[in-house]
């Protein structure tokens, strides 16, 4: 794997990690906001969602089916973000998301080795 192709899925998997977190804390924010079962049934698909975002984060550069899995996620999300309320934190999730997938389709031709001796996430 060349320099560039290195520092570009550190990058991807830096930003999948944030991507999580996000989720995540918007999980549990929903969470402890329980007033209906609709905010139970959409904090539980949010942590779902955090939770994918962090395996693909560590588990991207292990195998190339997962690379093309993390494709698919981040076009499936994108698609359902425009089947929600779309507010000011949706905008800058969605722009997240297009700069990442964007990030993806740019280093798709990179060979993943899953022997590299530096796979830290930084």
């Amino acid at each position: 794997m060349d320099k560039r192709h290195g520092i570009l899925l550190k990058i991807i998997k830096a930003l999948f990690l944030v991507k999580a977190v996000i989720w995540i804390m918007f999980a549990l924010y929903y969470f402890f906001q329980i007033r209906t079962q609709v905010v139970a049934i959409l904090s539980l698909l949010l942590f779902i969602d955090g939770i994918i975002f962090l395996w693909i984060s560590f588990a991207i550069s292990k195998a190339k089916w997962i690379y093309y899995f993390a494709i698919i996620f981040l076009a499936l999300n994108i698609i359902v973000a425009f089947f929600d309320q779309l507010g000011l934190a949706d905008y800058f999730l969605l722009a997240f998301d297009v700069i990442l997938f964007i990030l993806l389709l740019s280093n798709v031709k990179a060979p993943i080795n899953c022997k590299a001796k530096n796979d830290s996430l930084f």
